[in-house]
């Protein structure tokens, strides 16, 4: 039986020791959604195997990710509500394969199971228009005979969405000393600095010939390297521009991005109709000039509520700050993503566009545990994106951005009452939870959707490839994180379910280069993560 937890104040994720549950069954049920209409950019290929980056081999590089801790069980009757906001990232999943692929075990805190589980390309279903959010569930658990998980997929997808408006971009760059070290293997003799620069002409490259693009980059010093200006007019002074930076000295982050930000104000009030974003690439280190982690939030907020949304890029493993990257990001509306690999720029780009011109905004979730019917519940991950539960109807509250294209799913265990008070088995009809999603589209109008569980609506078996990909997904997270065990013929047989899942004709068509990929992906991990974990390879 699992430890029960008693939250106070409403807030979701506070832990305090209270009593186990009786007649409980844990079942895992799956709650999903939302599909949004927008910009035809895709954010579900997965990444490529060639390695550029090797993870820190002393204690020093630990210091750069935040653990959050795993959620406990919580009592339903103490605390029936889940509220978080619809913000995932991926770099969890493409930080930890590298540091598998180079036989080293990532620190506890790199892992977030729920950005292993939103990794996987998924193939929701896409509505016509709007957000849809649907909920269902499983028992028995797919992986005990007394637990089954709950799944909440939400998917944002473009449908027939025009063409978006040009905007101004303003790139922050990182020239700082740590961006001239090699990140990569002996064979692959790459520096960051390398990386970024091949990043940044992409970025031109896929640009419209109106988008307007502008360049700052800090070391110890910031300076503006290319006043904004119309791609189409950047051929040849982006790269001599790019070529002529030198990576040196210490890092004043905070100075380079208050002035990426002057620049994208001077943009905003040369062409107020346009869209104006950031986009931070550097590996996060801040060592010099303020370097006051909470002023640098604040910063970005300010700018996030005059319009300019702020999406950051990390690159290398030795002095990579994920934690300030993460928030940065969610704070900033945009998105984190790890740069690791140089093949892998094209998803890279996309999830970066996708969330600079979002699709949804503040959005957010909340689910509604019955205390007739659920005794207990928990959330698998999502720890950093908690909100309190009266948030979820109060506008003034920061949420998430949601880009098109991008699905969000998540995970929650559920113990379930077996017997209502008179002994008898509960009534197939009984509300099991409630799913509530809650968001701002582009023109500042509100929506919320709903949608219930009944339990005679939880299935009996894992059919559904797609809920027990994400499943498997989230038990490699915990599994990294040690906060699960697993046995050889355990861990053999859910490396075959995903591989089942990569290549299902249900789910893929044969020249499908992202499950190409995701098969590769999914096969090193496995391979690093059965040497790590003396689990063997199988047959």
């Amino acid at each position: 039986m699992a430890q029960v937890h008693e939250p106070t104040l409403s807030a979701t994720h506070v832990n305090h020791a209270g009593p186990k549950c009786n007649m409980k069954t844990r079942v895992l049920f799956l709650t999903v959604v939302l599909t949004f209409m927008g910009a035809a950019l895709s954010t579900t290929q997965a990444s490529s195997t060639t390695v550029i980056v090797c993870p820190p081999t002393t204690a020093a590089g630990l210091r750069h990710f935040k653990d959050y801790g795993s959620s406990p069980f919580f009592t339903t009757a103490e605390h029936d509500k889940s509220t978080f906001a619809l913000d995932v990232d991926r770099a969890s999943f493409d930080v930890a394969k590298l540091w598998l692929r180079n036989a080293e075990r990532p620190p506890t805190g790199a892992i977030r199971p729920e950005e292993f589980v939103n990794a996987l390309p998924y193939q929701y279903p896409v509505p016509d228009q709007g957000l849809s959010l649907s909920l269902d569930g499983v028992r028995p658990h797919p992986f005990s005979d007394d637990d089954a998980l709950g799944l909440l997929r939400v998917v944002m997808q473009a449908a027939d969405a025009p063409a978006r408006s040009p905007m101004s971009i303003i790139i922050c760059l990182d020239r700082s000393g740590s961006m001239a070290e090699y990140t990569g293997l002996p064979s692959q003799r790459r520096v960051k600095f390398e990386l970024a620069r091949s990043l940044i002409q992409q970025l031109a490259d896929d640009l419209q010939a109106q988008d307007r693009l502008g360049l700052v980059s800090y070391a110890t010093d910031s300076t503006v390297d290319l006043e904004a200006a119309s791609v189409e007019m950047l051929a040849d002074s982006l790269p001599a521009a790019l070529q002529s930076l030198v990576p040196e000295n210490s890092t004043d982050l905070f100075s380079g991005l208050h002035l990426a930000y002057m620049q994208a104000t001077r943009e905003q009030e040369l062409w107020p109709d346009r869209e104006a974003a950031i986009i931070l690439i550097s590996d996060g280190a801040a060592n010099t000039g303020l370097t006051d982690f909470r002023q640098m939030l604040e910063q970005t907020e300010d700018f996030r509520d005059q319009g300019i949304r702020l999406s950051t890029v990390g690159i290398g493993f030795e002095t990579l700050n994920d934690e300030i990257l993460e928030q940065l990001g969610d704070k900033g509306d945009g998105q984190y993503v790890f740069f690791g690999d140089l093949e892998d720029k094209d998803r890279v780009l996309t999830t970066v566009m996708s969330h600079l011109l979002p699709v949804a905004l503040e959005a957010r979730s909340q689910l509604v545990f019955e205390p007739a019917a659920v005794t207990a519940w928990r959330q698998v991950g999502f720890e950093n994106r908690s909100m309190r539960d009266e948030a979820f109807s109060d506008n003034s509250v920061d949420a998430g951005e949601v880009g098109s294209g991008q699905s969000v799913t998540v995970l929650y265990e559920i113990e379930l009452v077996d017997q209502d008070p008179a002994g008898e088995s509960p009534d197939p009809d009984q509300m099991v939870a409630t799913a509530h999603l809650r968001w701002m589209d582009l023109e500042g109008q509100w929506s919320e959707t709903s949608v219930i569980l009944k339990r005679r609506d939880l299935k009996e078996d894992l059919t559904d490839e797609q809920f027990r990909a994400a499943a498997l997904m989230a038990r490699w997270g915990q599994l990294i994180r040690r906060e699960q065990e697993w046995d050889k013929a355990q861990f053999d047989q859910a490396y075959e379910q995903l591989m089942m899942f990569a290549f299902s004709p249900e789910t893929s068509g044969e020249d499908d280069p992202a499950r190409t990929a995701l098969r590769q992906q999914m096969s090193t991990v496995r391979t690093m993560m059965a040497l790590d974990f003396g689990l063997g390879m199988g047959q």
